[in-house]
């Protein structure tokens, strides 16, 4: 990559065209196509390398993180002609909600969920007016005070690959029903080694 290992980020208009929707609103009554893709394409010169900016434009409407990921995954095999499977249908009826789901079977386990009535949860927060302002503030003393800004951080493939392997791995020991995406693992990672604070709980 032609990019040192933290950097700034790349302007948008590079992964975005100028006509692009920008608005949840715009993509239903223009009756606009699901998914927008669009490539930068830079020319290297005699003898160096040509790189690409590749931008995949969506509606949260049609798709989550896994949804999304499914597909850029489906499009990328068949682009090297290799074999995918479609993922399966969804569920008659609204799909069950994961985090329910799993509260239930453990409540089921451990006698009722009035066991975890007097647990305090330290990760869960609940959200509201004032803490939403709270979390504003923070962001704007994070900016304003230490220089807080969007940056670019470059894994090498192969240190990539080990720590979604080995985070994988850790993950199908434990009984839950845990798909971890790269997103996932990298932000925790970042997490982890970023902020003294939080290395006492473990991702």
């Amino acid at each position: 990559m032609p990019l040192p290992p933290v950097s700034d980020v790349l302007p948008y208009t590079l992964f975005q065209h100028p006509q692009a929707p920008t608005k949840h609103s715009e993509w239903i009554p223009q009756k606009l196509p699901l998914l927008y893709w669009h490539v930068t394409y830079f020319q290297g010169a005699a003898g160096e390398k040509s790189y690409s900016c590749i931008g995949l434009l969506f509606s949260h409407m049609l798709f989550d993180g896994l949804g999304i990921a499914a597909v850029v995954h489906a499009v990328e095999a068949e682009l090297l002609g290799k074999p995918w499977s479609p993922p399966p249908p969804l569920s008659p009826g609204l799909n069950a909600n994961a985090l329910e789901a799993a509260m239930d079977k453990a409540a089921n386990q451990r006698g009722g969920r009035e066991v975890f009535a007097d647990q305090v949860y330290e990760g869960l927060i609940p959200m509201n007016t004032w803490w939403m302002m709270y979390f504003l503030g923070w962001c704007l003393w994070m900016a304003v005070w230490h220089g807080a800004k969007n940056r670019i951080v470059l894994f090498p493939p192969k240190a990539l690959d080990k720590l979604v392997r080995d985070m994988r791995a850790e993950a199908a020991k434990s009984d839950a029903e845990t798909k971890l995406t790269k997103g996932d693992i990298v932000a925790a990672f970042l997490l982890k080694v970023s902020c003294p604070t939080l290395r006492r709980y473990e991702y």
